[in-house]
Formats: structure tokens, sequence, C-alpha cells
């Protein structure tokens, strides 16, 4: 392998979560919050507070896509959000305590009705974050595109006064 194929292939990562994405993460949270009562920053090992965190982990993973057999074709992509800084947030040592987490959350929703309604309840709620932002950009669009226009107008009366004179 070549060094320009090296390069080809290499994934950029961030070192730091960035403000939308750290916002992102406590709006998920606050939303468990609010449906559980429970903290999922708590270091509690109480199955209440354990499957709070399992749900949030579930909805991050699906939100941000950090399936590692997903990561691995994902070239010259940065990748905002990684395993890394998920345990971070958290406050975990180790990645192997979200990747555990996330690996028996399928098996546990099977069992459990109303985990499986928490984890459909707050993805609902995260997309619906999106929604609202995705709908208050374009509105932001058509204002500029608005203002643009206006200005192209007041562009073309000032040229054509500088041919009449």
């Amino acid at each position: 392998m070549t060094v320009e194929d090296k390069t080809l292939t290499t994934r950029r990562y961030a070192h730091e979560l960035t403000p939308f994405i750290k916002q992102d993460l406590d709006n998920i949270r606050n939303v468990i919050k609010e449906e559980t009562g429970f903290d999922i920053l708590n270091k509690s090992r109480k199955r209440e507070f354990v499957d709070a965190r399992r749900v949030f982990i579930a909805v991050v993973y699906e939100k941000y896509d950090l399936d590692a057999n997903k990561m691995h074709n994902a070239y010259l992509f940065l990748h905002l959000l990684t395993i890394r800084l998920l345990c971070k947030y958290l406050g975990y040592r180790q990645h192997s305590s979200v990747l555990h987490l996330r690996k028996n959350f399928k098996d546990y929703c099977e069992q459990d009705l109303q985990l499986n309604y928490l984890y459909c309840k707050v993805t609902l709620a995260s997309n619906s974050d999106i929604d609202a932002r995705l709908n208050s950009l374009q509105k932001q669009r058509q204002v500029y595109l608005e203002k643009l226009q206006s200005i192209n107008i007041d562009i073309q009366k000032i040229n054509g006064f500088k041919y009449k004179i």
C-alpha cells in the first residue's frame, strides 16, 4: 500500500465534544430524566439507573451511527462522536461499559416492555429536536433569500440610475 493509499483511508476523529453534540447529548439525557426521573450520570448500579443509561446509549448509537461494523467503511469522514467521547461524557473510564450496555440492549428490550416504550419515546423526542432545528434553519434560509433578492433589486435600481444620467 502506497503512502497515497494510506491517506485516502485515514479516518479523522474529534478529540473533544463539539458544543452542538454536547447540547444534543444533554437534550437526550434530559428527555430520559423527565421520563424516568433518573439521571444517567448518577453512578448508581441500581437497575433503573442502568436501564436509563442503556436507553441513552442505544439512542445515541442509532442517532450517530456508532456501530463499529459500519465505521470501517467510512473513509475520509470526520467522526464527531466516538465511543471514547461518549465514555468521557458518561464518566466511564473504559469503553467496555458502553459496549456491554449496547450489546445487551436488544435482549433487555425484548423482555422489558417499559424499556422498549422508553426507548421509542426518547428516540421520537430526540428526532423531533432535529426536525425543529431543520425547520428553523429553513425559515432562516428563506429570510436570507428574501433579503438577498431585495439587495439585488436595489443594485439593479442603482445601476439603472448610473446609465440614465
